[in-house]
């Protein structure tokens, strides 16, 4: 397994979709798709901690991913919740709407609006 900080930074990369769920993979993390849902087996334990900047950078990437693609990568970050901790991030009102937003798009639903405009804005503020 990839030092501890490199491969927290690619778990990050991922939810800000700048890396491929995939990527997930090359970190020792076996991954199984099963219908609709992943299982995941992290044998070494890997966690990192996004903050909402790190979700609306995913959902405004994903936004206009097709539609295959952008249900994977949700599904696949709100189905591993031992890999990707979002604890606390629920409690703030744009944390909770940007992870509703991603459970609606991982269920095959399309994003919230308002979690789009949401994301964009993050995004902005924070270049």
């Amino acid at each position: 397994m990839p030092e501890t900080s490199a491969a927290t930074e690619l778990v990050i990369r991922i939810v800000r979709g700048e890396a491929p769920p995939r990527a997930l993979e090359g970190l020792g993390i076996a991954m199984e798709r099963q219908g609709s849902r992943w299982k995941l087996d992290n044998a070494a334990g890997l966690t990192a901690h996004p903050t909402i900047r790190d979700l609306a950078h995913g959902v405004d990437r994903y936004a206009t991913a097709p539609e295959g693609e952008r249900k994977e990568w949700a599904s696949l970050v709100m189905g591993a919740s031992g890999v990707f901790n979002f604890e606390g991030i629920g409690a703030d009102p744009a944390g909770h709407l940007l992870l509703c937003s991603m459970l609606d798009i991982a269920l095959g639903d399309e994003p919230d609006r308002r979690a789009l405009e949401l994301a964009k804005l993050i995004v902005a503020k924070s270049k």
